[in-house]
């Protein structure tokens, strides 16, 4: 059985033009429980991440754009050999038919 909580959120926003800003983030628990009656290792089982994400957009022509994100996440639990973070940065394009 599991107990999960979590809450994000995001925006999306024209700066100027055909310049766009997109932000979003999220945290979320995950609560673990034994479903027998055998000794469970303490913590191994609850988890909790955090992640963010940003992006600029814009459209070069009529059918093609282009964004520039970051993402970036936390993940911790009660066991370290579970916890990590990442983070990652890139350009995207894009053409619609």
């Amino acid at each position: 059985a599991t107990d999960n909580t979590g809450l994000s959120a995001g925006v999306h926003q024209r700066l100027v033009g055909r310049l766009f800003l997109d932000v979003s983030g999220g945290y979320s628990t995950t609560t673990y429980h034994g479903t027998t009656t055998a000794p469970n290792t303490p913590g191994i089982g609850n988890y909790s991440s955090i992640s963010f994400n940003a992006a600029l957009s814009t459209t070069i022509v009529k059918r093609l754009t282009a964004s520039a994100f970051f993402q970036a996440a936390n993940n911790s639990s009660g066991s370290t050999m579970y916890n990590y973070n990442t983070t990652q940065v890139g350009l995207t394009l894009g053409y619609s038919f």
